[in-house]
């Protein structure tokens, strides 16, 4: 069967001062398209990001950055790329329609998604984009109230997530409250995971500013807090979290510094 060769919300609570939604990180999945699907295919739904609630208007501009990986079924949990399309509504239409998003607004360099596997239906719409690995940036156009987000994929039924570090991270120029720009944050995977007593967390910083590691369980309650203290520069960060006094379980690791957050998965074991 031919495959591509192509290139829920993160909990923000635990006691921490509100954000200026510069940047959010949301999960993905690598099964769901807003793209025509094949008719012995079977998928799940895209992300559709509501951009008002992450303060994102029409005429900004947004980077939006593939994160992680998804398996396709075939050869490994290695894919990445997605593609996007702005609407002026949620409305997402049937499967078997090649034009699923009925206020699809044109925005970035268009593309071409190809064809449904394996019966070679085409899937081109003319107002989407590609998202490659390094992330793009693309002004949101006028009237655009919601983002759609899928993998670049055209056979869903047998993807997966295996380390469920699949996700999207969508950024817009910002300042914190003293007009100075927000820091730039990028957290990679926690490993070992699953861990049993402790992993390492690593994530890096355009500046040298203080960051406080979080372990959330799955009610978004804060379990485990760890600070990190301001360094001379810029960099990557290199910390050990010790959990061993943690259940079992599956938990959300969350780094927050000047003023943006980033979280990955973390399951622990014993």
């Amino acid at each position: 069967m031919r495959r591509f060769r192509m290139p829920g919300l993160v909990v923000l609570s635990c006691f921490l001062p509100a954000l200026a939604f510069a940047d959010v990180t949301l999960t993905m999945s690598g099964a769901g398209p807003y793209l025509r699907v094949d008719p012995t295919d079977v998928a799940g739904s895209p992300r559709i990001v509501p951009l008002a609630d992450y303060g994102f208007a029409p005429g900004s501009t947004l980077r939006i950055t593939p994160l992680g990986d998804f398996h396709n079924g075939i050869d490994g949990d290695i894919h990445t790329p997605m593609f996007a399309v702005f609407s002026a509504s949620s409305v997402l239409l049937a499967p078997n329609l090649q034009q699923r998003v009925a206020g699809a607004l044109d925005a970035g360099t268009d593309t071409n998604s190809g064809l449904t596997c394996p019966s070679g239906l085409p899937t081109d719409i003319a107002e989407d984009f590609f998202v490659p690995v390094g992330g793009v940036e693309v002004v949101i156009p006028a009237g655009a109230t919601h983002l759609f987000i899928q993998p670049v994929e055209c056979y869903f039924i047998d993807n997966s997530d295996p380390d469920g570090d699949y996700a999207v991270s969508l950024a817009a120029p910002a300042t914190g409250v003293s007009g100075r720009p927000i820091a730039r944050l990028a957290l990679a995977a926690p490993r070992p995971n699953p861990a049993r007593g402790e992993t390492r967390v690593q994530f890096s910083l355009a500046s040298g500013t203080a960051a406080e590691i979080e372990v959330l369980d799955v009610q978004g309650r804060c379990v485990l807090r760890q600070s990190v203290p301001a360094a001379g520069a810029g960099g990557a960060r290199d910390v050990r979290l010790q959990t061993g006094g943690l259940r079992a379980g599956a938990y959300q690791v969350r780094v927050h510094a000047g003023g943006r957050s980033e979280s990955r998965p973390l399951t622990i074991v014993r």
